[in-house]
């Protein structure tokens, strides 16, 4: 128990993480379940032939769409994780729920009238800021949790092969990117008080992202789109396949910058309700 007038320790996070208990279920029941099915499925790819060369000879634009390139083994295990899950769908999954979330972390308790009453509580803006976005934190790293633990359990029913420490990069570098655009909402919820504008600016950030990483591979002339893409500084489907993790430094590095924005910003604004 704390000193009188204090609140308990960690209060605003238990709190925000209650307040995600409907959301989070749901969440994890669809991530459950999509991943199951897709990894279920495994040996009608592993045992049909020619999908390689399907896939080999698919337009490139179609292969960048999914995040792919290169040589594709889609009917090996980590080529069809790499496909499947990785490429596009987990990644676009946590995506849209660490946008939601983050944009109505301040925004959403702006909007619903809440936030005066955080306000009222004996601690700081910025102890509020930080334990809301810690709640993100744990609830996206507890999808990635999640993810990781349904392919572990399922891939050894269908003889799927894949390597933990593989899986364990890919997974974070879905997490870490969620986390990035989650991180963005954050920022404008912070700035702007509308959770709409969060959600809008954060998605189109993380829309444009991904066309430039996809594009930049389709042309020499807009190679240099990489450059400025989260896609290409982390990408999942290869991470899988053993890429670099160096990425993760830079993503890690904006959500820090972009926290350190979002905190100044919210200490800074003037909050009527």
């Amino acid at each position: 128990m704390g000193e009188v007038g204090q609140p308990k320790r960690w209060l605003l996070l238990r709190h925000s993480l209650w307040d995600q208990r409907r959301a989070m279920f749901g969440w994890s029941v669809g991530i459950f379940g999509t991943v199951t099915l897709l990894v279920a499925m495994y040996p009608t790819v592993r045992d049909t032939p020619g999908l390689d060369a399907v896939w080999e000879n698919a337009p490139e634009g179609i292969k960048a769409l999914f995040g792919l390139g290169g040589t594709l083994d889609i009917s090996s295990g980590v080529g069809y994780l790499r496909t499947e899950v990785f490429g596009l769908t987990l990644p676009l999954l946590l995506l849209v729920r660490a946008i939601g979330a983050g944009a109505g972390s301040i925004a959403g308790d702006e909007e619903r009238g809440v936030v005066g009453q955080l306000l009222s509580l004996p601690v700081s803006r910025s102890r509020i800021l930080s334990e809301r976005f810690l709640g993100q934190l744990i609830s996206n790293l507890s999808l990635g949790l999640l993810t990781m633990c349904t392919i572990l359990s399922v891939a050894p029913l269908v003889r799927l092969d894949i390597g933990f420490s593989r899986l364990l990069a890919a997974t974070s570098g879905a997490v870490v990117l969620a986390t990035l655009f989650g991180t963005t909402a954050l920022l404008v919820g912070c700035v702007t008080g509308r959770r709409s504008a969060a959600v809008a600016v954060s998605s189109a950030a993380a829309v444009c992202g991904f066309l430039s990483d996809s594009l930049a591979g389709l042309s020499d002339r807009v190679s240099w789109l990489r450059v400025i893409s989260p896609f290409h500084w982390v990408s999942p489907g290869e991470l899988i396949l053993g890429g670099s993790l160096s990425g993760l430094l830079w993503c890690l590095a904006a959500i820090a910058i972009q926290f350190g924005v979002a905190l100044v910003a919210f200490r800074g604004r003037d909050l009527k309700n």
